[in-house]
């Protein structure tokens, strides 16, 4: 609207110290939150093969986009690269883009009952065609549609607000916040304080850095535990399995393995199996090394036998 906020006098190298300063704060919050977030990427490529928690990738996205607004906002790249039109559309692109990542991770809740929230997320998909149409036809300058954005973050924060309070209704027999819904509302102070601010005072905006930190911190102690429980699951099925077609002393695969195998091929049809053969044996004196040597020597004979057809029969058959 004509008015220039800050002024920088001095070298290059003087200015960037003044701004890392001024910005201190809010640049170590975002650089834990990318740090964060990058645990939570691994977490998520880990788990994702046992899908479990998709919503950390979504969660995952949003502190990166938060942490490159924040670096943008700054206007560290503008200082040291120049083309500050160029830095100036990408960091108003990536506060449009924001919203869209958070809605969607908060959708994606194991807690939650009805899928009715995922239509929140066309609220901000759709503000970030509007704004940019608006943009391209000249209709409204960069801080007009800003003002649209805000009002977009606190419809979400509204809708999201009600469902957290429509959810603990629902379940009147739960006392106990969960860590996840005290992050959601010291978020949502701090960043309705930081929107009076910017509106009204005109001031220098960063509380919600912080409750945004606070908010990603409690999110990751509530979805560590799910993760931990669903890999714990996941490991006990995979011994369950194991236990259920293999002979524990040996590790071949037992009669229940056999019999299930033996099935599948039969309902290929007798042209499929042709070229198929069972054979089949057993091991002498077995009896005499176990009252000779003990029956620990005995489990080690047989042990070393199955060894031995293993590694024989690798590229052949399988071993029962």
């Amino acid at each position: 609207r004509g008015n220039i906020g800050i002024i920088y006098l001095g070298d290059k190298m003087a200015i960037f110290i003044q701004i890392v300063k001024e910005n201190l704060a809010a640049l170590l919050c975002v650089s834990l939150i990318f740090s964060l977030s990058f645990v939570v990427i691994i977490l998520w490529l880990v788990t994702r093969k046992r899908k479990v928690f998709n919503q950390v990738f979504y969660l995952a996205i949003f502190g990166i986009f938060l942490s490159l607004w924040e670096f943008l906002n700054a206007r560290i790249p503008q200082l040291v690269f120049g083309r500050v039109e160029f830095f100036s559309l990408m960091t108003f692109e990536i506060l449009l883009f924001m919203p869209i990542p958070f809605v969607m991770f908060y959708s994606e809740f194991s807690w939650e009952d009805n899928h009715e929230i995922e239509w929140v997320s066309l609220i901000p998909c759709l503000n970030f065609l509007f704004c940019n149409l608006l943009q391209i036809l000249r209709l409204m300058d960069v801080s007009q549609t800003i003002l649209l954005l805000h009002l977009v973050i606190v419809s979400i924060f509204i809708i999201l607000s009600y469902n957290n309070i429509y959810f603990r209704k629902r379940r009147k027999g739960e006392k106990r916040f969960h860590i996840e819904i005290i992050g959601f509302w010291f978020l949502s102070i701090t960043i309705i304080l930081d929107l009076l601010k910017y509106h009204f005072q005109r001031g220098k905006v960063g509380s919600s850095y912080i409750g945004t930190l606070v908010y990603i911190i409690c999110l990751m102690l509530y979805i560590s535990k799910g993760i931990f429980f669903n890999l714990m699951k996941g490991k006990k099925a995979e011994l369950y399995e194991e236990l259920a077609y293999h002979d524990k002393m040996t590790g071949l695969w037992n009669r229940t393995a056999y019999q299930e195998y033996l099935n599948e091929l039969l309902d290929l049809g007798v042209e499929q199996t042709v070229g198929y053969g069972v054979f089949a044996f057993d091991l002498n004196n077995l009896k005499k090394i176990n009252d000779r040597y003990g029956h620990d020597q005995g489990d080690q004979y047989i042990r070393d036998n199955a060894d031995y057809l293993n590694r024989e029969m690798e590229h052949i058959g399988k071993v029962y």
